[in-house]
């Protein structure tokens, strides 16, 4: 169905009669299911749209029959009089004549074509794609670890019309290598960026064919990282995909005579023709930015160096066998500027944020984490990125329209919206000036040598970003080669923004040198050193697993490690030394009920269709506190939970306790539902059952119980629930846990219905 911007696109351009169907899907598939041909169609999907006002609008069509069957085509919308020349075509006709399966379709009425990717003119060798024995021994040529009797079957993965095409080719239903044709102006630039991601490692090239124009590249297998393909990211893969395109960028192996890539805002100026088309009251907003960084841009110089040249999230895949990143598609790589690669990646973010894919927190804080693992090679940010970043989203401007999405028009206008914020910024665009410097190695080695009172000699070896939250806090770790030791020496540090938490150090100090120190079997990480400056504490690195690792349904020690939970619990909360520090910070109810209500409140906002039952879920939730016991305040961690603990490698009965900044006196039960909620969440997403860690669940309850007044099981189960409802807007921020947030607010909703239920009946 058309848009009422649509509509005014096609009423703009009565050059070209197609158009109204190209936009229109439901409309095409109607004229393609009256063609005896296409008469058991059933869906019809655009996946790939390229206008050129008043000349032509190609697009990929993928086709779904009744039996399942997928059929690619090439549809292309022309003006009548390229479209009677074009139909006429002497090869089109032949095969029109010989009723070939793969003959083209016209739908003269609308002057549009739709051709076989076999018969794509500019990119004759895609006969490649038709099953026959004389292909097959082509493969095996090519390919010599085919086997001769495995069965070869290739599947179409990427197709722009005219441009290029990916398939993937099989072995006996086993993917086995990725084919990359292109048109004749694209072969050589693909085939010298190929050249170069094999050089590097990131990718394999296993074949040059030149007389077809065909790249044989090996298969990675592996998930992508790119949300809008289904996968999802950890901050420590954003991480190091910086740190790995920093390295890519250092490599001084280049030589002289590489193929440059283009430079300056001619590829953004080629989309103001089809902005100027779709989107005219852009048109001269959009010239002006175009005009400011041509003025900027033109007094930059940089360093060329080996550049992606088309970098982003989906171009990144973590491998299915071990914890390792690969970057792929090197189709555009050349010798160029190293911030067109960090542009084009925070470009592709930011327009998922417009799109609705991210938040703008989970965008943000994927931006600050990469650029972290950038610099955490010991390079900087480039010059100019955020000028470069303004480019490259306005490159990208027409995207939405090609798309289709449903506001294209809004999306279009909130993009050049964050180009103006962009050029508004300083000419440099730092993600965190102060993190920058804790992950430089220059600039850190000698105020931690000095600090830690490490030799002369010792060498800081390796940085490594832990976790990070831009903007607020981050855990880094140091690691130090030192003179007369065998072993590296390794330390923590924690970076908070605002500067040092002295309550957190100081309580965990506290404990340290009383009753938690490295002989106990409930310890606390040896805090070492604070550097003011650099808003940075320094603790002893425990070398061991979170509990978090260790939670998985088949842990034949699930109940014991819920049992040695519970026992740090009871210890920690009946510290006198830990009660002593805290007795000026009292965490109430009502301190909790708020947080809650903060939560739920930004979940309504991003999830309006869910609003009503959120809020009644948080009415709910208040008024079941009526029914706490109101249990003496004891020390309470307030951030207890399954991530917060360590299980050293040298003592798996020890447990180790992280993170006391926000410990406070407050309900005993509250510690104890926020730890089990984080369980009971963990499973749902992980497991799809929220009983998976159950056993987990009862032994950390008898360890607990076992060392510490006992307390109410309603209390319990209270505080549980809150903050179980607390992560329906937790879920909400990461994009791996969208998928269970319903789910969550449905447990929520039924349990609060079975807490009720029972009060009545009492």
């Amino acid at each position: 169905m058309l848009l009422d911007k649509d509509i005014e696109v096609v009423k703009s351009d009565a050059d070209l009669p197609g158009l109204i169907a190209m936009l229109d899907s439901e409309f095409l598939l109607e004229k393609l299911q009256g063609l005896p041909q296409f008469a058991d169609l059933r869906q019809l999907q655009t996946d790939y749209l390229r206008y050129k006002p008043a000349t032509s609008c190609a697009a990929t069509l993928l086709l779904t029959f009744a039996d399942g069957r997928k059929q690619y085509l090439f549809a292309k919308a022309l003006t009548m009089a390229r479209f009677v020349v074009s139909w006429q075509h002497p090869k089109r006709q032949r095969l029109v004549e010989k009723q070939d399966p793969s003959a083209p379709v016209a739908l003269p009425e609308l002057g549009i074509i739709l051709t076989y990717p076999q018969q794509d003119r500019a990119l004759p060798q895609l006969g490649l794609l038709t099953p026959s024995a004389q292909r097959d021994a082509l493969f095996r040529q090519w390919l010599p670890g085919l086997s001769g009797s495995a069965e070869i079957s290739v599947q179409i993965m990427r197709y722009k019309p005219e441009r290029r095409l990916l398939a993937l080719l099989y072995s006996d239903g086993q993917p086995r290598a990725v084919l990359r044709f292109a048109s004749a102006s694209r072969f050589e630039p693909m085939l010298a960026g190929n050249q170069w991601g094999h050089t590097t490692g990131e990718i394999t090239l296993l074949a040059v064919v030149p007389e077809y124009r065909l790249l044989i590249t090996e298969w990675i297998e592996g998930q992508t990282l790119c949300p809008e393909q289904g996968g999802c990211w950890q901050e420590s893969d954003l991480f190091l995909t910086g740190r790995q395109l920093a390295g890519i960028h250092q490599d001084d192996s280049i030589s002289p005579a590489t193929l440059c890539a283009l430079e300056g805002t001619s590829g953004a100026r080629n989309v103001l023709d089809t902005l100027r088309a779709i989107c005219p009251q852009q048109e001269t907003l959009f010239s002006m930015l175009l005009d400011e960084l041509d003025r900027r841009l033109a007094v930059h110089h940089f360093k060329p160096a080996l550049i992606h040249g088309d970098f982003s999230i989906d171009q990144v895949v973590r491998l299915s066998t071990e914890r390792q990143l690969r970057i792929i598609d090197w189709d555009r790589s050349a010798l160029g500027n190293p911030a067109s690669d960090l542009a084009a990646f925070q470009a592709r973010i930011e327009l998922q944020v417009i799109e609705g894919l991210l938040s703008q927190q989970q965008g943000s804080q994927a931006i600050a984490t990469f650029h972290a693992g950038y610099v955490a090679s010991g390079d900087r940010l480039p010059q100019y990125l955020n000028e470069y970043t303004a480019l490259a989203m306005l490159q990208l401007a027409a995207e939405p329209f090609r798309k289709r999405a449903a506001d294209w028009s809004q999306q279009i206008e909130a993009l050049l919206l964050r180009v103006q914020q962009l050029l508004a910024l300083p000419a440099t665009l730092p993600a965190d000036a102060a993190l920058q410097r804790l992950l430089n190695r220059q600039q850190m080695e000698e105020p931690l040598r000095a600090v830690l009172a490490l030799p002369e000699a010792s060498i800081l070896n390796r940085i490594g970003l832990v976790a990070s939250k831009p903007g607020r806090r981050s855990v880094l770790e140091y690691q130090f080669v030192v003179q007369g030791s065998s072993a590296p020496f390794s330390v923590v540090g924690k970076y908070r923004c605002k500067g040092i938490n002295q309550h957190g150090y100081a309580v965990q100090q506290a404990l340290w040198r009383n009753d938690f120190g490295a002989n106990s079997d409930i310890a606390v990480p040896e805090p070492l050193a604070i550097l003011p400056a650099c808003h940075l504490w320094i603790q002893r690195k425990v070398a061991g697993p979170c509990m978090t690792a260790l939670l998985f349904p088949d842990n034949d020690r699930l109940f014991e490690l819920g049992y040695c939970a519970g026992k740090a619990l009871a210890k920690i909360q009946s510290s006198r030394t830990a009660s002593t520090l805290v007795t000026e910070k009292c965490w109430t109810l009502q301190d909790e009920l708020r947080v809650l209500r903060l939560r739920l409140a930004a979940a309504s906002d991003d999830r309006p269709e869910w609003a009503s039952r959120i809020t009644r879920v948080f009415s709910a939730c208040e008024s079941l506190t009526h029914s706490l016991s109101g249990a003496n305040n004891v020390f309470v961690h307030r951030d207890f939970y399954p991530a917060q603990l360590l299980v050293p490698d040298e003592s798996p009965a020890r447990i180790v306790i992280l993170d006391f900044d926000l410990s406070a006196t407050g309900a005993a039960a509250l510690d104890a539902g926020n730890y089990l909620a984080h369980v009971q969440e963990q499973a749902l997403r992980c497991w799809g059952e929220v009983d998976a860690l159950n056993l987990h669940e009862q032994g950390l309850i008898e360890g607990w119980q076992q060392h510490s007044q006992p307390a109410d099981e309603q209390d319990i189960a209270i505080f549980t629930l809150l903050a179980l409802a607390r992560h329906i807007g937790i879920s909400l921020l990461f994009a791996e846990r969208h998928a269970v947030t319903e789910r969550l607010l449905s447990l929520c909703e039924q349990r609060l219905k079975n807490e009720f239920v029972s009060r009545e009946a009492e």
